[in-house]
């Protein structure tokens, strides 16, 4: 069995959208994603915590830029115009998939989760940015590659990207 074959065998498991209202929810779950980056970006901000902010805003804007570049590079076709998925939503913003956009995000900010938030509220950021790339598996508009691609550039790519930088970055820009 090669990858894209247990690609298609993970969708087919994962990929069972049930009913309007439920599926309405999580596609607003999964976009909700963008609101956690705005309301992370704001509590950075408040905080004054200048160089978190500058590393979010940067690593969010760059990464995603990268995401948009390799989707069209890549230009991988979402599973349900293949076929391969019952999809919610059938016209999306873009029409490629690979890597996932809202995963990348998702698993960007495990990176600025604030340090001085309650054990709980780590638990339950947690536990709603893992469930953003199985939710746009679930609703069909992602293969599991795509989430887990996304998902990994999102972890990483902060690393890669990293605060000296974005702090450069962001001093020179500041004195415009």
């Amino acid at each position: 069995m090669n990858l894209e074959d247990l690609d298609r065998q993970l969708l087919q498991v994962i990929n069972h959208p049930s009913s309007l209202n439920v599926d309405i929810y999580i596609v607003t779950a999964i976009f909700a994603v963008y609101g956690f980056l705005i309301f992370l970006l704001y509590f950075y901000f408040r905080k004054n915590y200048t160089e978190k902010f500058a590393h979010l805003m940067l690593t969010a804007l760059v990464g995603y830029l990268i995401v948009t570049v390799v989707k069209y590079l890549v230009q991988k076709p979402r599973p349900y115009t293949e076929g391969d998925a019952n999809a919610v939503i059938t016209k999306p913003y873009d029409p490629y998939s690979f890597p996932s956009g809202h995963s990348f995000v998702a698993f960007l900010l495990v990176n600025f989760l604030p340090e001085t938030w309650p054990r709980w509220a780590k638990i339950a950021s947690l536990v709603y940015i893992t469930f953003v790339p199985i939710a746009s598996v679930y609703i069909g508009v992602h293969y599991p590659s795509d989430v887990l691609v996304g998902s990994l550039f999102g972890l990483l790519f902060p690393k890669i990207f990293s605060a000296k930088i974005s702090k450069n970055i962001f001093s020179l820009f500041s004195r415009f």
